[in-house]
């Protein structure tokens, strides 16, 4: 991969993903963690990268300061880890949501509804003198 083809895929809407847990396993898949993560750093200032965990048991999970702190280590920024984390996973599901769906801006369901004869909603009533109970004044 080179930096025209990185920043065409970011372009593109591609996400890269480096996973953590093998650099926590071993040495070697450490190295080669690293080297592919400051690879995305050096082609495109780490755009579109997300961080995950990759982990095969629970023991190798990691809290997500632990996960910021990898981040650094990879070559992102304290802020550009943090990202990797939320917002952009969270771009990347909307995204494959509205390629499953479609672009929608809201959907509604309407359950019940009080129709009228001509198949209308009937509005709520306002009340009216004759419905509200008349009021008298005593004078002593």
């Amino acid at each position: 991969m080179n930096r025209k083809t990185y920043n065409l895929a970011v372009a593109n809407g591609i996400y890269f993903e480096i996973p953590y847990a093998p650099a926590i396993e071993d040495s070697g898949k450490r190295k080669n963690t690293i080297q592919i993560a400051h690879a995305y750093h050096t082609y495109g200032k780490s755009k579109n990268i997300i961080l995950s965990s990759g982990a095969t048991g629970y023991l190798k999970l990691r809290s997500p300061y632990d996960i910021a702190n990898l981040g650094i280590l990879f070559g992102l920024s304290e802020e550009q880890a943090k990202h990797s984390m939320l917002n952009t996973c969270r771009a990347l599901i909307l995204r494959a949501e509205g390629r499953r769906f479609g672009r929608t801006a809201m959907t509604m369901m309407i359950t019940d509804l009080d129709l009228d004869s001509d198949g209308e909603p009937v509005a709520k009533r306002s009340k009216t003198t004759e419905d509200s109970d008349s009021e008298m004044s005593l004078t002593l």
